[in-house]
């Protein structure tokens, strides 16, 4: 019963939108409730026309603003020839303090057909231009359809006046939360101890490396001079005169580790006593000779063939390197 209540509803409607000229038109509306702001809504209007009748759809609707709450988003439309259905979304900016009833307004539809103008023509030749009084235009009521305003009813998003409660968590405003203190000690005891291993760490890097204050300790000799001789490549002393100055930071820093004057004959003394520097043995005698040419036959240009100026540099870094894995 109920369904056949609904079919004869459907049948009237339909009745009631369709014309002696065979033009209906349909809609589906949304539901009537339940928007709150910022929600969209759709109609779906569905014509259906006879052959020969043409619905405008250039005259229809156009997207954009259709009050200061209300936007029309989208016209969509499908279909052609006899039925055309157009889909109409609609977007809510409305701020509701209170379930409020508004209208969504409705708009005309047009429509073009074959025996139009003439009809017109013929009832203005009929009346001399001028039409009778209370009579109806039938063409002119055959062109055009009215969709009508929807009514729907827009929520407020949350309630004005809240109810009173003696639970202070339902109040709506609650007062702010204390803030409460936060114990750093664990935190100051790990930063404490990071800082702490890491100067134990930089104690030893500088130690091993004889950095300061460890670079003048009387067991790294030979890192010392590699500083100086370093600090010497950069002064403007002639070259000769360099290069003698070289050798003997160089001899220094032997005699020192050897605890007396090393001279060319104590070399192999000198590295059977010390194993560290074995492997050295090459370039040791080579700077020994070197010297030799440099301060007792004054032939330094032959001595710089055997030991160019960098490379007495060059083995006092290889000696000091050497030192250092022996500590």
């Amino acid at each position: 019963m109920r369904q056949f209540a609904l079919s004869l509803l459907i049948a009237l409607v339909w009745a009631s939108n369709a014309g002696a000229d065979g033009i209906s038109v349909t809609v589906n509306e949304p539901r009537g409730f339940g928007y709150f702001l910022g929600d969209t809504l759709a109609r779906e209007v569905i014509v259906d026309v006879p052959a020969g009748v043409r619905l405008r759809t250039e005259a229809l609707p156009q997207p954009g603003s259709r009050d200061y709450w209300l936007d029309l988003t989208d016209v969509h439309v499908v279909g052609s020839g006899h039925e055309t259905r157009i889909k109409l979304t609609y977007q809510i900016f409305y701020s509701a303090l209170e379930p409020k009833l508004v209208h969504i307004p409705g708009f005309k539809l047009y429509f073009d057909g074959p025996d139009t103008s003439a009809t017109e023509q013929q009832e203005a030749n009929k009346n001399n231009g001028e039409k009778p009084a209370g009579e109806k235009d039938h063409a002119e009521e055959r062109a055009t359809r009215s969709v009508p305003p929807l009514d729907v009813i827009v929520s407020p998003l949350r309630e004005i006046i809240p109810e009173k409660s003696n639970d202070p968590a339902a109040a709506p405003l609650r007062p702010d939360a204390t803030a409460g203190l936060l114990g750093t000690g664990q935190a100051r005891t790990g930063l404490l101890a990071s800082l702490l291993a890491g100067l134990a760490a930089l104690t030893a890097l500088a130690y091993h490396y004889a950095w300061f204050p460890f670079g003048a300790r009387r067991s790294r000799p030979f890192t010392r001079a590699a500083r100086q001789l370093n600090a010497l490549s950069k002064s403007d002393e002639g070259d000769v005169e360099r290069y003698k100055h070289e050798l003997l930071i160089l001899h220094r820093a032997f005699d020192e580790v050897y605890g007396r004057r090393l001279l060319s004959s104590d070399v192999g003394d000198f590295l059977r006593s010390r194993h560290e520097f074995i492997e050295l043995a090459g370039s040791v005698n080579r700077f020994f000779e070197a010297s030799r040419l440099t301060f007792f036959s004054g032939k330094p240009s032959a001595a710089q063939k055997i030991l160019p100026p960098d490379s007495v540099t060059g083995l006092a870094y290889e000696l000091a390197l050497h030192e250092r894995r022996a500590a």
